[in-house]
């Protein structure tokens, strides 16, 4: 991380760290923007590296269910704190499979059903577990499924 973000800062970047080092590393063009890093870990270590200098958690609820997002978000939220981070500058992202109009073998695991329970359940994941972003990978035929969600769904999340 401070390496990705030491080469898109500066003319020449040099980091020895306890793993990896670079000496007089340099990357042009330099990026017109900030390029937000966004980690998936769920592992204690790597949820700890998200709070000191990720830019955001991705998790994916097939590997991580709604019950477990507070938890390993706390990890997040301490480590954050202890290295004098805001966490409410972390981006909170959930990568959810959504089957409109398709029944789930496992409910915890991913969103499905009519329309209107994809458009509930999503905004309750949304409040429920404070979420800044959704990435959504559409089940079953995908073509149908992504104009079913543009169509029947996403009009009604905000």
């Amino acid at each position: 991380m401070r390496i990705l973000h030491g080469m898109w800062d500066g003319p020449s970047f040099r980091y020895e760290g306890p793993v990896y080092g670079v000496g007089g590393a340099e990357m042009e063009p330099k990026p017109q923007h900030p390029i937000p890093v966004w980690i998936g870990g769920i592992g204690p270590r790597s949820l700890r590296l998200i709070g000191r200098l990720g830019d955001g958690w991705l998790p994916s609820m097939a590997m991580v269910p709604p019950d477990e997002v507070r938890s390993k978000r706390g990890v997040i939220v301490a480590a954050a704190e202890e290295a004098g981070r805001d966490p409410a500058s972390i981006t909170w992202a959930y990568n959810v499979t959504v089957h409109v109009d398709g029944v789930l073998k496992d409910p915890d695991r991913a969103v499905g059903g009519s329309a209107d329970a994809v458009v509930d359940r999503l905004g309750t994941l949304i409040d429920d577990l404070g979420l800044t972003a959704l990435n959504v990978w559409p089940a079953g035929e995908a073509a149908e499924q992504v104009e079913a969600f543009a169509a029947d769904v996403l009009p009604h999340l905000h």
